[in-house]
């Protein structure tokens, strides 16, 4: 069974404003609108879950290793 994913320590939630902090997203802020409750696995290989983080502009899916709760 996989645990919701830690990001800074924390447990990731819904509604969290949060931070990406890699490519090709990189210091787009939004609010946790989902998180998929598997695993995907990326074009590079590595198996992580997606989170999608609604911005002011838009709607994107960062892995969760991407990102930094700020709120």
């Amino acid at each position: 069974a996989w645990d919701l994913p830690l990001v800074n320590a924390r447990v990731l939630k819904i509604g969290q404003v949060v931070r990406g902090i890699g490519s090709p997203y990189m210091g787009e802020t939004g609010k946790v609108v989902a998180i998929d409750q598997s695993p995907t696995r990326l074009a590079s290989g590595i198996t992580v879950f997606l989170v999608t983080v609604e911005t002011p502009s838009r709607k994107v899916k960062m892995p969760y290793t991407n990102i930094e709760i700020i709120q």
